[in-house]
C-alpha cells in the first residue's frame, strides 16, 4: 500500500490534545448515555469541523447502536463512536493512487484558519525531498 509518510502526530499534537481534552471533558463524571450526551457530542464534532450533516449523522448511527442496549453508558457510547468513525474513514479497496506516475493534482480543502497552507508546505517539503517537484 503506497502510503504518504509525513510526520502526522507531531504536526496534530495540539489539535489532537485539545480535541480529546474537550472529548473527556465530555465523557466524565456521567453515569449513563442520555441526550445531554449526545447533544454534547454533536456540537463536539461540529466544533471539530466534521460538518453538520456528518455530525449528525454520526451522533444518530451511535445512538441508534446504543438505543437497543440496557443501560448504556457513556463508555459504550465512546466504543461505539470509535467503530463508526473507524467505518467512515476506512478506505475501500482500490482507492490509494499511485503517486509514481505524472501529472498528479492533489485537492486540500479546509475552512480558513485550518491550517491548509501549512499542510500544503509540509506536503511540497515530503515531495521535494522525495525528488519530486
Amino acid at each position: 500500500m503506497n502510503r504518504l509518510r509525513l510526520p502526522w502526530k507531531k504536526a496534530l499534537a495540539g489539535t489532537r490534545q485539545a480535541f480529546l481534552e474537550r472529548m473527556t471533558g465530555l465523557f466524565t463524571g456521567r453515569s449513563k448515555a442520555d441526550k445531554e450526551l449526545f447533544d454534547g457530542l454533536e456540537e463536539l464534532l461540529i466544533g471539530a469541523d466534521v460538518g453538520t450533516e456528518p455530525a449528525q449523522q454520526l451522533v444518530d448511527s451511535v445512538r441508534s447502536e446504543i438505543s437497543g442496549r440496557e443501560a448504556a453508558s457513556p463508555s459504550d457510547v465512546l466504543e461505539v463512536l470509535k467503530k463508526k468513525i473507524s467505518e467512515a474513514l476506512a478506505a475501500p479497496a482500490g482507492s490509494n493512487p499511485d503517486l509514481r506516475t505524472a501529472p498528479h493534482v492533489v485537492m486540500v480543502v479546509g475552512v480558513n484558519g485550518a491550517g491548509k497552507t501549512t499542510f500544503i508546505g509540509k506536503l511540497a517539503h515530503h515531495y521535494k525531498d522525495q525528488g519530486k517537484k
